[in-house]
Parts: C-alpha cells; sequence; structure tokens
C-alpha cells in the first residue's frame, strides 16, 4: 500500500508541475495542458487501483458490485475492446 501512496504522491506533484508550467509558458502550453491531463489520468487509476486493493485484498470495505477490471489499462491492446465490444 505504500508503494500506491508514492505513486500517487507523485502523480499529484506532477500534474501540478505540468498545470504550473501550461500557466506559465504560453509556447508550449497545450503540451503542457496535454501532460497535465494524462498525470491526472494516470492518478485516478492509480487512485482506482488502491481503492480495489483495500475492499478486495484487505476486506476494509464490502462490495456492493462485481469489481471494476483496470487491467486492460494497462496492456497495449485495450483499443480492441472498445471497437470489438460484443
Amino acid at each position: 500500500m505504500e508503494a500506491l501512496d508514492v505513486a500517487i504522491a507523485n502523480e499529484e506533484v506532477a500534474h501540478r508541475v505540468y498545470t504550473l508550467l501550461a500557466e506559465r509558458d504560453e509556447k508550449h502550453r497545450d503540451i503542457f495542458k496535454y501532460l497535465a491531463m494524462q498525470e491526472k489520468a494516470h492518478l485516478q487509476a492509480i487512485m482506482l487501483h488502491k481503492d480495489y486493493v483495500e475492499e478486495v485484498l484487505f476486506k476494509e470495505h464490502e462490495l456492493s458490485e462485481k469489481p471494476l477490471d483496470t487491467s486492460f489499462l494497462f496492456r497495449g491492446d485495450w483499443m480492441h475492446m472498445i471497437y470489438n465490444r460484443r
């Protein structure tokens, strides 16, 4: 769990840095906004994973629904899941 907490802190810092750079660097604003968005997405994915681990492995909370499988986010073949849904 400590590793996930460190990862969350790192993503929060990266998001803040890119957001600040986007505000201050007009020439590269678009790329910094994009990078900030990516870091926010990483942060949200890690937070979801942490919640899942806490609920399933540590049984701190009862699940009311089937757990969300986010493992596809970390594989390169996830686009086919969107376009080839059955």
